[in-house]
């Protein structure tokens, strides 16, 4: 090597050695955010939302730290190993304290191909699923399955194969996943019974002198008149059972379905819980009907006084000192 061509090596040699203490020291930083409940206190419902949405990780990037991090608290072999995070991730669906030693000599030993090899011998299922994007349209998904489901997925390809002779396997996917949702997205189940409600009223309008059955109930205490503009009607079932509240002074009316699917169809079913920067969660998952005043200071059960919020925010709603400024994203 010439005098250039050392003094290029010698920096790709010290960066290297920065690089692999950064892994280090961002691991243990991420153990200690995770420990002291960090994300929690930033309002944010995971480790995983914290590294994306505040220190800007792509989320897989951060999804393979999280995993060497939260492995490395049972097995510290792997923080002393000199193996890189993307190694290191590789071994997380197969490595225990049992075969830590081994697999890390393996990691250690042999190319990335004798490496599959054999952590696909241990573990079929190691690898990740992962989502590749090649257009707006068109996205490749790339997944471990089992052979019962390939043969539910060859099933309903040969059924839908009846009707459209051209019906692959994603077609098939594609058809299940949109029988499924039919069944039980609830907000799906929400539009379709206030459609069904619309038909109804439709059909039968009730005379000028015929009182409306929410205007009875409201005038007899039954339920809270609406509050709001974008209130939605919905009386309290008739002889539904009351449960008592945690403080068991009053009575808490269960919600009704109707309730409950107008909450859904008006928030899309996603978190409404929005961070001081206006950022709204738009959480899918672990969906939750909170009241936004609470049962236990009058609140009631129409649908104005109701919101979706993810288990996370629902529970730092009432576990948490500040109050949950409540906004619907328009």
């Amino acid at each position: 090597m010439n005098t250039e061509q050392k003094r290029i090596h010698a920096r790709a040699l010290e960066a290297r050695t920065k690089f692999h203490n950064f892994e280090l020291d961002f691991i243990a930083i991420l153990q200690d955010a995770e420990r002291t409940r960090l994300p929690r206190a930033l309002n944010k419902r995971s480790l995983h939302v914290y590294a994306v949405d505040v220190l800007g990780f792509t989320p897989p990037v951060a999804y393979m730290f999280i995993a060497v991090a939260r492995k490395a608290i049972c097995i510290p072999e792997l923080i002393k190993s000199n193996l890189s995070v993307f190694v290191l991730s590789r071994l997380m669906s197969t490595i225990t304290p049992q075969n830590a030693a081994e697999l890390i000599h393996l990691a250690q030993t042999k190319s990335s191909r004798e490496l599959d090899v054999e952590l696909g011998r241990r573990n079929p299922k190691h690898k990740a699923e992962r989502t590749k994007i090649h257009s707006e349209e068109c996205v490749e998904l790339t997944l471990t399955v089992s052979k019962t489901f390939l043969e539910k997925l060859k099933r309903v390809q040969g059924l839908l194969a009846q009707k459209n002779a051209g019906a692959g396997i994603g077609f098939a996917l594609e058809a299940g996943l949109e029988d499924y949702l039919r069944r039980h997205d609830p907000v799906q189940k929400a539009e379709r019974s206030m459609k069904r409600k619309d038909n109804k009223a439709t059909v039968r309008e009730p005379a000028v002198d015929e009182p409306l059955v929410h205007e009875t109930l409201v005038s007899a205490g039954t339920i809270s008149a609406p509050t709001g503009s974008e209130s939605i009607a919905s009386a309290n079932s008739v002889g539904e059972p009351a449960k008592f509240c945690a403080h068991r002074k009053f009575r808490r009316t269960p919600l009704t379905a109707a309730q409950r699917h107008a909450v859904f169809a008006r928030d899309q079913g996603r978190c409404t819980s929005v961070d001081s920067g206006g950022v709204r969660c738009n959480s899918e998952q672990w969906i939750q009907v909170h009241h936004i005043i609470e049962v236990a200071h009058g609140g009631s059960n129409d649908p104005a006084n109701l919101t979706n919020l993810c288990s996370f925010h629902h529970d730092l709603v009432h576990q948490l000192e500040f109050p949950f400024d409540h906004e619907v994203a328009g």
